[in-house]
């Protein structure tokens, strides 16, 4: 029985998982899915990223770095310690999640097609680096609202 609900929670995970690409085969990190909530991230709101994995090595710390480009070009970075948000030390050869949750400013163009490159790293040693693309979603009328007050606070200044 207990094995059913495992297959069955697994099975809910992957079907809501995020499309990704790994950057090679160089990678001490398996990946089973990635998740992100909301998807498609939206502006002026936390994202959270889930990773479900498997490592061939003990991680005492990790870092990453997250490059996030248009048309090719860095148009920001964004850099995260993993033990600060997670528990570790991740054991290796065992199912893990580690979540990362940043906030997704509100001066980023909503609407937008966004590539990610990310690096997980852990003692100087890289552990695995995968791509995802996403879209920024449209400002909610919360966010054109402060749109508008910016602009309104520009012309009266001048």
């Amino acid at each position: 029985m207990i094995k059913k609900i495992f297959y069955l929670l697994s099975s809910l995970v992957l079907i809501n998982a995020h499309d990704y690409n790994l950057c090679d085969s160089n990678n001490l990190i398996t990946i089973d899915s990635i998740n992100l909530n909301p998807d498609p991230p939206q502006v002026g709101k936390d994202l959270v990223v889930d990773i479900h994995f498997n490592t061939n090595v003990d991680i005492t710390k990790a870092t990453g770095e997250m490059d996030i480009k248009k048309f090719g070009i860095n148009i920001a970075k964004v850099n995260f310690d993993i033990c600060q948000e997670n528990q570790c030390p991740i054991l290796k050869n065992t199912q893990n999640k580690i979540s990362i949750t940043k906030n997704i400013p509100k001066d980023v163009p909503a609407g937008i097609k966004v590539n990610t490159e990310t690096v997980i790293t852990s003692n100087n040693t890289r552990l695995v680096c995968v791509n995802l693309d996403t879209t920024v979603d449209k400002p909610s009328i919360e966010n054109i609202l402060y749109y508008l007050r910016g602009i309104v606070n520009v012309i009266k200044q001048n």
